[in-house]
């Protein structure tokens, strides 16, 4: 059935283009402008694909009259029998050879592909040479058919795993289009888009990030089949919707100014701290109001886009960001995981909730832990215990997470070897999560194990920026390195992690990239006093 499908819409589409086809000329570079129906992003070409094509051009020559190298355009009757005039040419010329085409000054003809290769072209050419061969078909061209067209590749480059997406999304009531982008993975890619489209609070989430087309050069498809296993859709979903929050404020939630974000922006704007970092904040300032950036507003609009970026706390998101911090959360929750198991189609944070039974809790207090073995109380209810609790357990996991992996599975033993996990740390993570309220027959028996002294942290108040260069964009997201982890650990508590202070130096410290992290996974709680001597209990 699926290849009768096919074989009915490949037939269907080329008759009409047969019926639109009107021939093929040699056309001025002068005269080509991409395509751009005004709804969509307007491509901007890739300065390496172009050098890549321009030094094979430098290489090989330029070979503009093979067939595979012509570049579909759309033009009307009207214009072309103008053209043709105006060229000696007759339109069964444009059918049995390549005949050159001469236009007006100031008209451009709309190409549809091949933006690399024309703009490798207009930098190799010499000023009397800069011509391109051009299929000419009618204006009125069948949507199906024009988008065939737009979506042709010559090996010009790979779309990107985003790319794909999008298109298997945009495409999603089109069968035959959503199955011809399918078809441009392969193997691993190919399975790992097939999980993702099956998880539908996953893809939901994704798509709405579908409007900001410069995030898509970030998706790794091969990082999707660790997001299932580690069964926290909330924290995933709280991640996706912090960067549709980050980019749809920068534009007052303006959908339309959201597609004219290109992935030169991002990748520019990205683990930037543009409120804390001076560092930071003059790059882009630089960025911005040099038009290299947000290429596509006015001044006034960046001047805007500007002030709104200075304001935001934390380190810029993407979905390159998310997909590297994907990595660093699965070693929490494989720590986490320990204290309980996740009954089927539940998720590891409803696991938590259901085994809070407000054993050691006090009603109407929230428990909070300043240090190993001290706490003190604020005022909330009892979701806010369970809330504060679960943010508690996942404090420690980041403190703690290299002395807690996960077990291996039994399959698995023939892997690399993986550490144990240290069984005073298991102790001493069962007695945080029993002192918080949480109990189950794995807390239970973790707390069996055998103990040493407990780890001391020294309470200090933490440093989120520095005189120096700070944190190096490449370590930013992702797992952390073992230096800053270990000179973290004592300031991991959520006490650090939700300090609303905003200090300002020239760089950022790795403790500010932790909590911002943490902050883009969990967010802040919706209960949330500042801590002070005075409403502090201490145990």
């Amino acid at each position: 059935m699926l290849q009768s499908r096919a074989r009915a819409e490949e037939s269907r589409l080329d008759v009409e283009r047969r019926l639109k086809y009107l021939g093929a000329a040699r056309v001025s570079l002068d005269v080509l402008r991409l395509y751009w129906d005004g709804t969509n992003v307007r491509r901007e070409p890739s300065r390496q694909h172009v050098e890549i094509l321009a030094e094979c051009f430098h290489k090989e020559g330029c070979h503009r009259l093979k067939l595979h190298n012509h570049v579909p355009a759309k033009i009307s009757q009207d214009c072309l029998d103008s053209a043709l005039r105006n060229s000696s040419v007759s339109a069964h010329q444009l059918l049995n050879g390549v005949p050159e085409l001469t236009f007006p000054d100031d008209y451009k003809l709309d190409y549809l592909h091949g933006l690399h290769r024309i703009e490798a072209a207009r930098e190799f050419l010499s000023e009397t040479d800069k011509w391109w061969t051009v299929d000419l078909y009618l204006s009125d061209l069948d949507t199906n058919l024009e988008t065939c067209l737009i979506e042709e590749y010559s090996n010009e480059e790979e779309p990107s795993d985003g790319e794909v997406y999008r298109k298997i999304r945009q495409y999603k009531d089109n069968f035959i289009f959503r199955q011809r982008w399918r078809a441009r993975l392969k193997k691993t890619r190919a399975r790992d888009m097939t999980t993702l489209l099956r998880n539908e609070e996953l893809t939901e989430a994704f798509d709405s990030l579908l409007p900001i087309y410069g995030l898509w050069d970030g998706m790794m498809l091969t990082t999707i089949h660790k997001i299932t296993p580690m069964k926290c859709p909330e924290l995933i979903t709280n991640y996706l919707e912090r960067i549709k929050e980050f980019y749809s404020d920068l534009v007052e939630g303006d959908e339309h100014a959201m597609q004219k974000i290109d992935p030169a922006t991002v990748k520019a704007i990205e683990l930037r701290a543009p409120r804390a970092s001076t560092k930071d904040a003059k790059f882009l300032y630089s960025e911005i109001h040099g038009g290299r950036i947000f290429s596509a507003f006015s001044d006034p609009e960046r001047e805007e886009i500007w002030r709104r970026l200075q304001t935001f706390e934390g380190l810029v998101p993407s979905l390159y960001t998310f997909f590297h911090d994907i990595l660093y959360l699965e070693l929490l929750t494989d720590s986490v995981r320990w204290l309980t198991r996740i009954p089927k189609n539940k998720s590891l944070i409803e696991a938590l909730q259901k085994r809070f039974t407000g054993v050691n809790q006090e009603n109407g207090l929230i428990r909070i832990q300043r240090t190993e073995g001290t706490f003190v109380h604020r005022e909330g209810n009892r979701a806010d215990q369970i809330d504060y609790g679960i943010r508690q357990l996942f404090a420690f996991a980041m403190r703690e997470y290299p002395s807690m992996p996960r077990e291996p599975k039994e399959e698995d033993l023939l892997q690399q070897p993986r550490a144990h996990a240290v069984p005073s740390v298991l102790h001493c993570f069962a007695d945080l999560a029993s002192d918080l309220g949480f109990a189950s027959d794995e807390i239970t028996a973790l707390k069996q194990l055998g103990t040493d002294a407990r780890r001391t942290y020294p309470r200090s108040r933490p440093i989120l920026v520095t005189s120096g260069p700070g944190v190096a964009l490449s370590v930013r997201c992702g797992k952390p390195r073992c230096r800053s982890s270990k000179t973290d650990r004592n300031l991991l508590f959520i006490d650090h992690l939700h300090d609303t202070r905003q200090d300002q130096g020239d760089g950022i410290t790795s403790f500010f990239v932790r909590k911002s992290v943490y902050l883009a996974f969990f967010g802040r709680p919706s209960r949330m006093g500042t801590p002070t001597m005075d409403n502090d209990m201490e145990d």
